[in-house]
Protein backbone atom coordinates (compact mmCIF):
# COMPACT_ATOMS: atom_id res chain seq x y z
CA UNK A 1 0.00 0.00 0.00
CA UNK A 2 2.82 2.33 0.74
CA UNK A 3 4.34 1.80 -3.07
CA UNK A 4 0.81 2.90 -4.59
CA UNK A 5 0.38 5.90 -2.39
CA UNK A 6 4.19 6.70 -3.42
CA UNK A 7 2.89 6.47 -7.15
CA UNK A 8 0.24 8.39 -6.99
CA UNK A 9 2.03 11.10 -5.19
CA UNK A 10 5.08 11.26 -7.29
CA UNK A 11 2.29 11.39 -10.59
CA UNK A 12 0.72 14.29 -8.75
CA UNK A 13 3.91 16.64 -8.68
CA UNK A 14 4.88 15.41 -11.97
CA UNK A 15 1.75 16.78 -13.41
CA UNK A 16 2.00 19.63 -11.15
CA UNK A 17 5.24 20.54 -12.32
CA UNK A 18 3.79 20.15 -15.77
CA UNK A 19 1.18 22.86 -15.22
CA UNK A 20 3.61 25.01 -13.98
CA UNK A 21 5.93 25.13 -16.74
CA UNK A 22 3.14 25.31 -19.50
CA UNK A 23 1.33 28.56 -17.55
CA UNK A 24 4.98 29.88 -17.26
CA UNK A 25 5.63 29.36 -20.95
CA UNK A 26 2.01 31.19 -21.31
CA UNK A 27 2.74 33.62 -19.58
CA UNK A 28 6.21 34.41 -21.58
CA UNK A 29 4.27 34.23 -24.70
CA UNK A 30 2.29 36.93 -23.79
CA UNK A 31 4.38 39.08 -22.51
CA UNK A 32 6.39 38.60 -26.00
CA UNK A 33 3.41 39.06 -28.08
CA UNK A 34 2.48 42.60 -26.24
CA UNK A 35 6.79 43.93 -26.95
CA UNK A 36 6.81 43.15 -30.70
CA UNK A 37 9.48 44.98 -32.42
CA UNK A 38 8.16 45.19 -35.84
CA UNK A 39 4.76 46.12 -34.90
CA UNK A 40 4.20 48.27 -38.09
CA UNK A 41 4.03 47.12 -41.60
CA UNK A 42 4.54 48.83 -44.30
CA UNK A 43 4.31 47.90 -48.03
CA UNK A 44 7.64 48.75 -50.27
CA UNK A 45 8.51 49.42 -53.84
CA UNK A 46 9.36 46.28 -55.86
CA UNK A 47 12.64 46.28 -57.31
CA UNK A 48 12.54 43.86 -60.28
CA UNK A 49 11.01 44.33 -63.65
CA UNK A 50 8.51 42.53 -65.06
CA UNK A 51 9.09 40.35 -67.94
CA UNK A 52 6.37 39.82 -69.36
CA UNK A 53 2.58 40.27 -68.57
CA UNK A 54 -0.97 38.45 -68.33
CA UNK A 55 -0.93 37.62 -72.08
CA UNK A 56 1.06 35.60 -73.78
CA UNK A 57 3.40 37.85 -76.04
CA UNK A 58 1.57 36.93 -78.74
CA UNK A 59 -2.40 37.96 -77.51
CA UNK A 60 -4.55 36.90 -80.78
CA UNK A 61 -3.24 33.25 -79.92
CA UNK A 62 -3.91 33.36 -76.37
CA UNK A 63 -7.70 34.50 -77.33
CA UNK A 64 -7.98 31.48 -80.18
CA UNK A 65 -6.56 28.79 -78.09
CA UNK A 66 -9.31 30.24 -75.27
CA UNK A 67 -12.07 30.31 -77.58
CA UNK A 68 -11.23 26.77 -78.44
CA UNK A 69 -10.92 25.04 -75.45
CA UNK A 70 -13.32 26.69 -73.50
CA UNK A 71 -16.19 24.57 -73.29
CA UNK A 72 -14.79 20.99 -74.42
CA UNK A 73 -13.74 18.43 -71.97
CA UNK A 74 -11.25 15.91 -72.67
CA UNK A 75 -11.33 13.51 -69.82
CA UNK A 76 -13.04 13.66 -66.05
CA UNK A 77 -11.01 12.28 -63.67
CA UNK A 78 -12.78 11.20 -60.09
CA UNK A 79 -11.19 11.39 -56.98
CA UNK A 80 -11.22 7.31 -56.06
CA UNK A 81 -8.84 7.08 -59.12
CA UNK A 82 -11.50 6.58 -61.90
CA UNK A 83 -10.96 8.26 -65.51
CA UNK A 84 -13.85 8.84 -67.79
CA UNK A 85 -12.90 9.75 -71.18
CA UNK A 86 -15.18 12.00 -73.17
Amino acid sequence: MYESHRNATSCAQRESRRRNQRSKAERQARSECNHSCNSYAQACESHFRLERAVFPSDKLCGYVAEKKVEYEIDQIVYADGEKQIV
